[in-house]
């Protein structure tokens, strides 16, 4: 083997093991007020630290599985597993994890466990201490959920697609126009607003 070619392969390992890496990492960002916000590759919220280094950890609002199983559930600040791959997305800032006073961190994560499709999307606000999650889960077969107490929830939303005919009315909600009938109940959002200090 030639030394070019070497290279190339050294170059390739070293590269392939910087990705591995990143992908077991969680990114920090602070703000101007000297205030944190810990999120992991699946865009959960790990910890938030405010200006006076006052630690907060998040606990579960909801879980979501296929209807009828106990596997493959998603949960709202859960990892589903380290060899889950994810693709974090920080839309902004571009540069840098440092916010300005009334800059919005927003983050992106896609990821697929098992069975369950999630797209996660988050922002948080410098100065505020709170957060807004939308999660959009999607499967094969229909989902049922759970939810959980959470005393720093001050807005929960869960939206799915509508349950066969027969079923009471209170239970659903109805699906936009665009989402094909046989995706009934195999898709759902889920929005929060939650309070960090709570």
């Amino acid at each position: 083997m030639n030394s070019g070619k070497l290279i190339i392969l050294l170059i390739t390992i070293a590269l392939g093991a910087t990705s591995a890496a990143a992908q077991q990492d969680s990114v920090t960002f602070t703000d101007h007020s000297k205030q944190s916000i810990t999120i992991s590759r699946f865009g959960t919220v790990l910890n938030f630290k405010n200006s006076k280094g006052k630690e907060t950890v998040p606990g579960n609002v909801y879980r979501v599985c296929p209807c009828g199983q106990k596997a493959s559930c998603i949960e709202s600040t859960s990892i589903p597993s380290d060899k889950t791959s994810s693709q974090l997305d920080v839309m902004f800032p571009k540069k840098g994890t440092t916010l300005k006073k009334g800059e919005t961190l927003v983050v992106k994560a896609t990821f697929r466990y098992e069975e369950l499709t999630v797209r996660r999307s988050l922002k948080w606000t410098a100065g505020s201490t709170l957060f807004e999650s939308e999660e959009v889960i999607s499967g094969s077969k229909p989902l049922c959920s759970s939810t959980f107490e959470d005393e720093g929830l001050l807005r929960f939303e869960m939206k799915m697609c509508p349950r066969p005919p027969g079923a009471p009315l209170a239970l659903y909600w109805t699906c936009p126009p665009e989402i094909d009938p046989s995706a009934l109940q195999k898709a759902m959002t889920v929005t929060a607003l939650r309070d960090l200090e709570k």
